[in-house]
């Protein structure tokens, strides 16, 4: 079965709140879904961030200024997801 990979783009803090989140998070994590968590711009919540990344934080966690970085990094992250476990040329981007 190939990697469950989703990818979460935001220029700031959640419309919600990071109660409105949790619930979400949780059944896609006990769902084995590995979440990257990119954060644009400069007015991030670095704590929402982490809080929707899949451990560990460190790798899945990332903040890019402009578009151009973010291609650049989604690129990576599709090479990097799909190593030996995704159909060549069938990157999920």
């Amino acid at each position: 079965m190939p990697p469950q990979i989703l990818v979460v783009l935001t220029d700031g803090a959640s419309t919600g709140g990071e109660k409105s989140l949790r619930v979400p998070l949780e059944n896609l994590k006990q769902s084995y879904v590995n979440i990257y968590a990119i954060g644009i711009g400069r007015s991030i919540n670095k704590r929402e961030l982490e809080m929707m990344a899949t451990p560990p934080v460190k790798e899945h966690v990332y903040y890019v200024a402009t578009m151009q970085e973010l291609q650049t990094l989604l690129t990576n992250i599709g090479e990097s997801a799909c190593k030996s476990k995704c159909i060549p040329g069938a990157l999920p981007y």
